[in-house]
Parts: structure tokens; sequence; C-alpha cells
């Protein structure tokens, strides 16, 4: 909006080239009105006149970075403004930037004459109409308060007469009846250019008044980016959202559909064209889920193959997809991956919103074409066959992908002590000593195991130092000091110390009524088979319980030498062998059996043996059972167990057949 001077890298003055190419520099502003294809401008090197050469370099430079621009962001954006609006809106602001853009392109060309062959700088137009600079357009309209029309804003040129002054007059008389209100400068009317001085903004602003535009017969090659002034309306229409709703914040452009539910994405929703690694996967189940991510990484990890599964995927649901990226290369590599697995009429590749339009037509006249081929393919047998097998192999693939989680979340789950399996697997050693606790192992979490481990020694040394003697059972009998208050201390101390004269005192009280010494201990028995004492003393002074109890003393029981030997034989069978088990109930027997035999058969699969180990809600009875019998969970043990709890299922039979 403000171009001060055309000195630097990206700007000509056009007047600069007056006669440099044997021709005003007005001709080459009336060749393109007429839009001519090619106008040439100067030589690219003369050892005659130094000042084509340092034309010719800084062509070369706005040619460099034309090209530059072109190949990093597709668009092209070399134009020749002319005329130049030079003035102050209402508000102030300083103006001074091109009101019409010819669109050309910067070359070198080869020519030859009758006299030599020489290389030539020229401009080419493009095809794209001549139109008003509407980055202009816009701050008109807005510093000055005025309503320009979309209809306005688009207006091209390309209707206009090719003859430089039927030309001028037309878009006198233009803008003469439009909203925008500048000078026609009469100066315009001659047909030559003026040079296009160097201002800086304080002589603009000191010198040029509010409210007035003229424009002056100047024009300038260069870069004029117009992509930009395409994006204003979006910014006013979120100015008047943010005016309107001052809690409107920037996070309501961004709004959340997600829900708290969980989505589980079935391998068969995931169309997935080009190969796929863990970590895209997972990116693109994210996405499918609603969530926005960033992904980020060095060339070559696969972010563009990320990009082209998921444009594949949103593409094959009737989804539409928008790639936008700063750089060209970037999108054409994905346009490529696309068109190898056959999507090149469903991507439209655009680089420049203006320039690409006539082929992006193209393409869509061509799709509305084809739709009934497309239908026709949709509905072939080949589809149909595709589409079932395609979800055969994807519900194949979600069964073992589950089976697969399960041994996963087995290996790596810390829930029981603290540490996984697959981690305990690495750092145990078999060849080092070990204790083995497969009752007591979840008591012990390995992330406090160090300070068990601390207390532990504490307490061993303890142990070492009071136990020395086996008949000194110290720790058993020992009372809890946890609850105890720091006042209490005195108390204990006054009652340990008066132990050993309390002591003193009760033994020699037994002798004195016993005629005999006891210990302590001794005396501590006698009073708790007091109760038991008594029972018995007063049973025996009943007649009849003490004839019973005589007679049993006194009279022998004759017993069947013969059957008792048989007896004998039968119950020695059932602890042959195995023996029998003995710590479960009789109750649990049998359903005890059947799980065991479940265990057997299903330890017989490597497989089914690993599922077991890591999934059988049986597991923990038996477990606590194979221990019980000084067993372990091998094949061989779970069978003599078997045979154990057989025998004592039999004995439990011949017992009841006998009682």
């Amino acid at each position: 909006m403000l171009l001060l001077s055309a000195s630097t890298e990206q700007f000509l003055d056009i007047h600069e080239l007056d006669f440099l190419y044997k021709k005003p520099s007005f001709q080459l502003i009336e060749q393109l009105m007429a839009q001519k294809s090619t106008i040439s401008l100067c030589e690219t090197h003369d050892p005659r006149y130094e000042k084509v050469n340092e034309l010719s370099k800084r062509l070369r430079k706005i040619s460099r970075h034309e090209k530059l621009i072109e190949e990093e962001r597709g668009s092209e954006d070399l134009y020749v403004g002319y005329p130049i609006v030079q003035g102050k809106f209402s508000d102030g602001t300083v103006v001074r930037c091109p009101l019409l853009f010819f669109p050309v392109h910067l070359q070198t060309v080869l020519t030859s004459t009758a006299e030599e062959k020489q290389e030539v700088w020229q401009i080419e137009m493009r095809e794209e109409p001549i139109t008003l600079n509407r980055s202009f357009l816009l701050a008109y309209s807005y510093f000055n308060n005025i309503h320009l029309t979309d209809e306005f804003l688009d207006f091209s040129l390309e209707d206009f007469a090719k003859n430089s002054l039927e030309f001028r007059t037309q878009l006198y008389e233009y803008l003469k009846n439009s909203p925008l209100k500048v000078n026609f400068n009469k100066d315009l009317f001659n047909n030559q250019l003026i040079p296009f001085e160097k201002f800086t903004k304080a002589s603009l602003e000191s010198t040029e008044r509010n409210g007035e535009l003229m424009l002056m017969p100047q024009a300038v090659l260069g870069i004029f980016p117009q992509a930009g002034s395409f994006l204003v309306p979006d910014y006013e229409f979120l100015i008047e959202k943010f005016t309107q709703n001052e809690t409107y914040a920037v996070e309501n452009l961004f709004p959340n559909h997600r829900s708290d539910e969980v989505i589980q994405i079935k391998e068969e929703q995931l169309l997935t064209p080009f190969e796929i690694d863990t970590s895209q996967e997972k990116a693109l189940r994210e996405v499918k889920e609603g969530q926005s991510l960033v992904v980020q990484g060095p060339p070559g990890t696969g972010k563009s193959q990320l990009i082209c599964n998921l444009v594949a995927d949103f593409t094959a649901r009737g989804k539409k997809v928008l790639v936008v990226c700063q750089k060209r290369a970037a999108l054409d590599v994905v346009q490529e991956r696309l068109t190898q697995v056959g999507m090149r009429d469903f991507v439209g590749n655009v680089h420049d919103f203006k320039n690409d339009r006539k082929a992006l037509y193209g393409q869509i006249l061509n799709q509305i074409e084809q739709v009934e081929h497309y239908q026709k393919q949709n509905l072939s047998l080949d589809s149909f066959f595709i589409e079932r097998s395609f979800t055969q192999q994807s519900r194949q693939i979600d069964k073992i992908s589950e089976e697969l989680q399960d041994f996963k979340e087995a290996l790596f789950a810390i829930n029981d002590c603290g540490i996984s399996v697959k981690e305990l697997y690495l750092t145990s050693a078999v060849d080092e000593d070990f204790i083995d606790f497969p009752l007591h192992y979840q008591h012990f979490n390995f992330n406090e195991l160090d300070e068990f481990m601390s207390k532990f020694k504490q307490f061993l040394a303890y142990s070492t130092r009071l136990n020395q003697d086996e008949s000194i059972q110290f720790w058993q009998h020992r009372l809890s000091f946890q609850h105890r208050q720091a006042s209490e201390i005195a108390k204990i101390e006054e009652a340990i110390l008066s132990l050993d004269t309390f002591v003193e005192s009760i033994e020699k009280q037994s002798e004195e009524v016993l005629q005999q010494r006891l210990s302590l201990e001794n005396l501590q028995k006698i009073a708790n088979e007091k109760a038991e004492l008594e029972q018995v003393k007063k049973a025996i002074f009943n007649e009849k319980i003490f004839a019973i109890a005589k007679r049993n003393f006194t009279e022998k029981v004759k017993i069947n030498k013969l059957k008792l030997s048989v007896l004998e034989a039968e119950v020695g069978g059932f602890f042959s062998g195995q023996g029998i088990e003995i710590t479960l109930p009789n109750a649990e027997l049998l359903p005890m059996a059947y799980q065991i035999d479940k265990a057997i058969k299903a330890k017989a699969n490597p497989l089914g043996g690993i599922v077991w180990t890591l999934f059988s809600k049986e597991k923990k009875a038996i477990e606590n059972l194979v221990i019980a019998n000084a067993l372990s969970l091998s094949v061989d043990d779970l069978k003599k167990l078997q045979e154990r709890i057989q025998r004592r299922i039999d004995l439990e039979k011949w017992w009841e057949k006998h009682a």
C-alpha cells in the first residue's frame, strides 16, 4: 500500500527503460494495454552502455525472485503496475501504489537481426485479465468507510479497448461512475511516463492532504502478491464477531465436536492405500476419533505418506479434504502419490487462485462427464468381491490385534507388584539366590522395595541378636508400641523394673501351697486350664458318669483281629503311591478335581498354557493348593495332585460306608 521507491530487488521503474531498446518507456505501457503477447525491454548485456548492464542486473534479480516464489508457493505475483495512486485516505493514512495490474512473466530471449544475434529481456503477458488493485480497493473501503461491492472488487478490464487512448478514456469513465473517488490527472493522457521518485513516509504525510488521491503517469514492474487481499473478508467477519460479543474467544473459532464417548475404530474403517507404520496408524486413528493434533518430524519420516492416507480415507467416505501448505513442492508430492493409486481425477491442485482456475474447472467438467462410468465401477461384481474380502481380512486383523493387546497388557501390567512381567523376565537371574513368594509377592511393591529392605535388615539384625537361643520366643509374644504415647514411657519402665519382684513372689506362694516350687510359665499354663479342670471335677462327682468311666478303664475291648487286618489293608491302599490330599474340605474336592483337569488339558497346548497362566480365574486357587501340597504348576505335578484328590474322594466314600 505504500511503495516509497523502486530501488529494491523486487521493483523496477518502467521509465528507467526509456529508449534503452530504441523506444520510449510509455510505448511499453501501450503494448500492455494492447495485450501484446511479448514485449522487449532491453538487452541483457551491452558493452557500450553501463545503464543497460545495471538494469539487466536488477531484472535478473526480479526474475530470480519471481521463479523462487512460483517454485516455492506456486503463485505468480509479477505485475506491471500503472498508473500510480498517490495521496491520503480520509483518516490520514498515506498511500502510494498501482491502480491497475498487468500480469506478466519476465524472461530472456535470443533474438536475431540482419546484423547480429542478441539476448534481450522480455515480458510475456500471462493468461490472466488486467485487474484493479484489490488491496488498494479494500483499504479505500476500510479507511474511507465506503462499501464496495464484490462485483466492483472483481472487475476485469479485459474488454477495454486495445488502443491506449481509448483504454484510458474508458478507465476515466468507469472511475467517474464508481464509488472510487480519485483525481484522474490530465497528465495521464500525455503519451509519456514520469520517473517514479523516491519519497519518505514523512515527506508524503507533510505534502499530501487528507482524502485526496491522484493518479500519476508512473509505472512499476515488481512483485505484488495478491492472495492476501482475499483474506480480508474473513478478517472482517472475525472482527465483527469479537466486537459483537466480548466473551467470544479465539477457541470458539475451532469448535470441539468430540464427546466423552470412547470411539472404537475398527480395521475395516481404515482405508489406507499406502503403507503405514505404527505411529502413522496411531495418528490416523486419533484424527478419525475427532482429535486435533500436530505431527512433526524430519524429512523422510512419513508425514506426506500420512497425509495421503488421510486424504484417501476421508475421500473414500464422501468427505471433502483441504490440504494447505506454503510450499508448492509438498503439495505436488501429495498429488503425485495420490495419482499412483488412481485418485488423480479426484484431486484439485491449486497453487495460484487465478491462474489455476481454468485447469480446475476443466477437471470438474471431466468428472461430471464420467459420473456414469464411476457408478458402473462401484456396482460391478469385482467391486463387491473386493469389499467383501476387505471386510473379512479386516475383521481377522481386529481379532488378532485384540489377542495381541491382551498379551501386551499382561506383559506390561504393573498392578500386582509395581513391575511388569517383561521387566522381571529381562532383569531376573535364575542362577542367583532367591526367595520363593508365590502367595505373598503382591504385598511387595517394587516402588517401595528399598524402604522395605531397609526395615527388613533392621528386623533381621534384631532377630539374630535376640533369638540366638531357639527356646526364647521373644518375637512371638511381643507387644506393639505403635499406638503408645510418650507420656506412657515412665509407666512402662516402672512395670518392667517391678517384674522380678512379682515373679519371685508368685513362685514362692506356689511352693507354700503345693509344696513344690513352680515357674511362672507353668503357673500360667495351669491358670489357662483352670476352666477345663473345673468341668472334669464337676463331672466326676456325678455317680453315673463316674461308673461309666470306671468301666471303660477296667474292661478290655475284644477286637476281631482278622477284620482289623482287612480294614488296615484297605485304608493303607488309599495312602499308597501319592497318598491323599488332606488340606481341602470335603465339599471342595469334586469342584477342585474338575478345575485341575481343565488346567492339565489347557497346559497340554503351549499357547493354551500361556493363556491359562496369564488369564485363568481358577489359577489362584490351584496355585495355593499345589503350594500346600509342596508341588508346582507343571503338568506332571498337577497330575500328582489330581491323583491325591481322587484317592481322598475314594477314602471319603469308604469312610461313609464303614462309619
